[in-house]
């Protein structure tokens, strides 16, 4: 009987065995997981985060393909001109352009006063004084007789050299002035071959004579010089050719 129960066992432990060596056998172990492979974005990020902060304006500019933050989402990559972060994060604002004001143009200079011709200078004076000798005439603004050539027959004068030194012509570095009695509009100029204006009246070129060396004298009257002959100016321009009529002083 004791044989009987040892038998038993056996069999049962052979069963046990059988069984669980079947089972050992029919059972296999799972694979293991397969690795999650590792994103490529992933490791950017940490070789970003690796990167000096001022370091990270130059890679973006070399590879403008999209990164990924350090969460694992990738960014699109930054718009040319757009700002960089700084040091601590934080974006830098593009330096505003300087604006240059436009230069106010200089007002322009007036005429240098002495300069011939110029506008601000004043012109020789005409006038009209009594002469006792041919009663009314054209004076200079010291009182001067002044005369008319025969020999011009146009508004240019025809008297230079030893004829200008004689009866020397009257120029203005301006327009000429009228006095009293002249007619400023007989007033006018004409170029000289010496680039100098000799003042003329009613279009006949004004001359003054160089032995008159005070008011009144006309010795220039009737002078036969240069080729014609010299006149007194009257108020029109025209030449005194005689003698104002003497007065009746007995009434």
């Amino acid at each position: 009987m004791r044989r009987t129960r040892q038998a038993a066992t056996f069999t049962s432990a052979a069963l046990l065995v059988v069984t669980v060596g079947s089972c050992a056998t029919e059972w296999r172990p799972l694979p293991p997981a397969a690795p999650t492979p590792t994103v490529t974005a992933t490791v950017t990020a940490t070789a970003t985060a690796l990167v000096a902060p001022a370091a990270v304006p130059a890679l973006a500019a070399v590879a403008p393909a999209a990164t990924a933050g350090p969460s694992g989402a990738a960014t699109a990559p930054a718009a040319p001109g757009s700002p960089s972060p700084g040091a601590s994060g934080a974006a830098t604002a593009p330096a505003s352009p300087a604006v240059s004001a436009s230069p106010t143009p200089a007002a322009p200079a007036a005429p240098a006063a002495g300069a011939a011709g110029a506008v601000a200078e004043p012109g020789a004076a005409v006038a009209v004084a009594s002469s006792n000798r041919l009663g009314p005439v054209l004076v200079d603004a010291q009182g001067r007789t002044l005369y008319v050539f025969e020999g011009d027959s146009t508004t240019m004068s025809t008297c230079y050299d030893d004829c200008a030194s004689a009866l020397p012509p009257l120029t203005t570095k301006g327009f000429p002035v009228a006095g009293p009695g002249a007619d400023d509009g007989l007033l006018g100029t004409s170029l000289r071959a010496d680039g100098t204006f000799q003042v003329l009246y009613n279009g006949r070129p004004l001359y003054l004579c160089a032995e008159d060396t005070s008011a009144g004298e006309v010795s220039g009257q009737e002078l036969n010089r240069f080729g014609s002959i010299w006149y007194a100016a009257d108020a029109s321009g025209h030449s005194v050719k005689a003698p104002a009529p003497a007065e009746d002083s007995t009434g």
